[in-house]
């Protein structure tokens, strides 16, 4: 069974009705005699040549051996299986990442009955137990330690009002890599009508940025700041509605279009600004978001006023910049009515950095500094910074001492009712403690 409407490079299809869950290598799409299309499975020894375009011949899985994938996820409606890796990089791994895809089939024990109902969740599409977040709930920030290709200053406000994919990936994971024109595709297709797509690898700069140059990914990377989205496998997604909170997640190859298109209906996009040559310099601060300084630079443009098209660019740009910080300064306003502290902090921080100078920056701090004052905020954040120590321990495989602090918020008559308390007993509930 062919599914159609997808490029080659994607279909993975099983073979009857009683599939192999575990497979040696993804499916490729091959060129058989006479111009027909035969669907194969490729042997891991040659993976790397078919994945750039060589002609492999079939090879019949082995049910016995298994290698570091997920089980595949088959999916009755399009024929397709969709693979996973462990979200960790199996020590038998070896090689520069930005070597051509290639998989390497390992032995795997039979999984622990304690890994039944997460192997039963991926198989099933859904995400693992414990994983956050789910549909419907509120999409935790993502801020890496560092951007690969991104704007200058980018922050989780930043995105605020778009559409934004979240995807976590590596370099050496090869369900991941057939992601990426897929990814690829979508970036070029939705970028400009309010889609942001940020690919969230924990590898090494060094590692992640070769590669990425090398298959040129036009779309957003970071490294790391992702830990609030759990899975157990990679490459998974979560689309993020322009209200904040998770509209879909799950293989970033079962994406549909109709879902973006969809959820773009909502999305509310910041001006775009493209200033004549005479007005570099405020050009140059708009795409560095020192939104404060474009201002006091356009003002000085339209001091000396010299007409034509420089002077009706500038007093148009004036505008929308000193709209866009009435806007988020008033977003951040609605945040904290609806005691979405954290999120509107973060907001009026970026608000107060961007337009320095600027009334707007000026209510941002106001705003900023009464909520700091406010008992209820307090508790909000001191929830936030012992969940965060919780987290660094369970990165350092300190589980026993994260479920102390966990518990202390997720139990403290302190923290009852509060965003951080229902946070802490998710991440209780993600470590089995």
């Amino acid at each position: 069974m062919v599914a159609s409407g997808r490029p080659p490079a994607y279909l993975q299809v099983h073979d009857g009705p009683r599939a192999h869950r575990f497979l040696e290598a993804p499916l490729r799409l091959n060129e058989g005699e006479g111009g027909s299309r035969d669907l194969i499975r490729i042997a891991p020894e040659v993976e790397a040549r078919a994945g750039t375009g060589s002609r492999a011949s079939p090879r019949t899985a082995n049910p016995s051996r298994a290698p570091d994938k997920r089980p595949a996820r088959f999916d009755s409606e399009t024929g397709l299986h969709f693979f996973r890796c462990r979200e960790a990089r199996p020590a038998s791994s070896s090689g520069p990442a930005n070597e051509a895809p290639r998989t390497k089939g390992t032995n795997m024990k039979a999984p622990a009955p304690a890994l039944l109902a997460t192997i039963a969740a991926l198989l099933a599409g859904g995400p693992a137990p414990g994983a956050s977040p789910g549909k419907g709930e509120k999409a935790p920030p993502v801020e890496p330690k560092e951007w690969i290709n991104a704007p200058p200053n980018p922050s989780w406000s930043t995105f605020r009002g778009r559409l934004v994919l979240v995807e976590k990936w590596a370099t050496w994971c090869g369900p991941c890599r057939q992601s990426i024109p897929h990814l690829g595709d979508l970036h070029g297709k939705y970028a400009k009508k309010g889609l942001t797509i940020i690919g969230v690898s924990d590898e090494a700069p060094g590692t992640v940025k070769p590669f990425i140059e090398k298959l040129n990914v036009a779309y957003i990377i970071g490294i790391g700041g992702a830990e609030g989205y759990k899975t157990e496998g990679i490459p998974h997604a979560w689309l993020v509605g322009a209200d904040g909170t998770v509209a879909w997640e799950g293989h970033p190859l079962e994406l549909k279009e109709a879902t973006i298109e969809e959820h773009l209906r909502g999305v509310r996009l910041a001006p775009e600004f493209k200033l004549p040559k005479e007005l570099a310099s405020a050009q140059k601060l708009l795409d560095a978001e020192k939104y404060g300084a474009a201002i006091q630079d356009l003002e000085k443009h339209l001091k000396k006023p010299k007409g034509g098209e420089s002077e009706k660019a500038a007093r148009e740009a004036l505008e929308a910049v000193k709209k866009l910080g009435d806007e988020k300064a008033a977003e951040a306003d609605e945040l904290a009515k609806g005691k979405d502290y954290i999120e509107a902090l973060r907001t009026l921080a970026w608000v107060e950095k961007g337009f320095s100078g600027t009334p707007a920056a000026e209510k941002a701090k106001a705003l900023k500094s009464k909520l700091l004052a406010d008992k209820e905020v307090k508790v909000e954040i001191a929830g936030a910074e012992q969940i965060e120590r919780a987290r660094d321990l369970i990165r350092q495989k300190k589980t026993k001492p994260a479920g102390e602090i966990l518990k202390a918020v997720a139990n403290g008559a302190r923290f009852k009712g509060t965003r951080a308390q229902e946070q802490a007993r998710k991440e209780l509930a993600r470590i089995g403690a």
